[in-house]
């Protein structure tokens, strides 16, 4: 039988899907358990693709038992994506015996379907022909069904959507700042990924068209395809954020953890209050002898609690004045060159950079998007 175009487009989406997964396994990070969670749901995302393509295909008359895979796959790529997006902003984390529980329903739904996996292979052809030949649409029954299964689905993307958000906002670690563009990244995904929830649960319920049955697949390829264009575009936009790393060359450091303390404060009030990182000429001396400490010590403070050195210390409080002015430019009828210098820049092409490095936006494109 010939394949629809439908389906052409939906190898090409397990062939992309496979393809980024197999890269997050054997990339240097592979063994972190966010690209390996990341690499299951890219995976179980091409099983969906492979179920229109067997549907195409007519192939449940042949392999029944393949025909209730996709309800397997919704019970568990709404929870193993919520853990995907709490790997991401807790490296730190382990999974517990309560985590088990949100695994209940595609436990508990394998239990419900086993009797008609050891049934015969007969009788199981029955019911998939049965529902194959249904020209009237679902049944109420299989409506439910289909319904329980998004409804799962979409409420996991909304409390990762809820977790990345709330991280987010309630952290006060700059490194989070300086790897926004992650989290932006991986909303923009779920926001996606709930409009196509969406608008399946809506296909389910109203009369299905050639559009409605051909959009959803095709939007989850497009979904696939975004997120292997990302991986290419940003290598580091599926790494784990690490906030506030160790740094070894620092053991034999007499610095104590109460100096520590007290430079992290004096940096802070220094940067957002006074916001001396507007002087051009600022420098790690200069910034030092503010705060009434030795450079060595303050470097190491930078290295230490945000994780960057000095020049992207000072470049991402720029950065972060600039996104302000930018938003506010109606108001402060400022543009992008004199908000450049104002931030403490020197030069227009050294902020465009560090504007693209902290942002992965232009700051013509950051404007535009705001």
């Amino acid at each position: 039988m010939q394949l629809s175009i439908t389906s052409i487009i939906c190898i090409i989406g397990i062939f992309q899907g496979l393809l980024l997964a197999f890269a997050l396994v054997l990339s240097k990070d592979g063994g972190q358990m966010s690209n390996r969670l990341l690499a299951v749901v890219l995976t179980l995302t091409t099983v969906i693709l492979a179920y229109t393509i067997l549907e195409d295909l007519n192939a449940f008359k042949i392999y029944p038992y393949l025909f209730f895979m996709k309800a397997h796959v919704f019970f568990l790529l709404g929870p193993l994506f919520f853990f995907y997006v709490k790997s991401l902003i807790n490296k730190a984390l382990k999974f517990t015996a309560k985590d088990l529980l949100h695994l209940l329903p595609f436990i508990l739904f394998f239990l419900v379907v086993l009797p008609l996996y050891l049934d015969s292979k007969e009788t199981i052809q029955d019911v998939v022909t049965q529902k194959a030949n249904n020209t009237t649409g679902l049944s109420m029954s299989d409506m439910i069904i289909q319904a329980v299964l998004k409804s799962y689905y979409l409420f996991y993307l909304i409390i990762s959507l809820s977790a990345i958000q709330k991280f987010y906002r309630n952290s006060n670690d700059s490194n989070v700042v300086l790897h926004a563009h992650r989290f932006e990244w991986i909303k923009r995904i779920i926001l996606i990924a709930i409009f196509i929830a969406c608008i399946s649960m809506l296909t389910d319920f109203l009369q299905p068209t050639q559009f409605t049955e051909k959009f959803v697949p095709m939007a989850n390829v497009a979904l696939i395809v975004l997120m292997g264009y990302l991986g290419l575009k940003q290598t580091d936009i599926y790494s784990v954020l690490e906030l506030r790393r160790p740094v070894g060359k620092y053991k034999k450091s007499a610095l104590t953890q109460e100096e520590s303390n007290s430079i992290y404060e004096n940096l802070m009030l220094k940067m957002k209050s006074d916001k001396l990182f507007k002087e051009s000429d600022l420098s790690l001396p200069v910034l030092a002898k503010s705060i009434d400490f030795p450079a060595h010590h303050v470097s190491q403070v930078i290295n230490e609690k945000f994780g960057m050195n000095y020049f992207n210390f000072i470049s991402m409080f720029r950065i972060e004045e600039a996104k302000l002015l930018i938003s506010e430019t109606e108001n402060n009828g400022m543009n992008i060159t004199q908000i450049a210098y104002e931030t403490g820049f020197n030069s227009i092409s050294t902020f465009n950079a560090a504007f693209k490095k902290f942002t992965s936006l232009s700051p013509a494109e950051f404007k535009k998007q705001n």
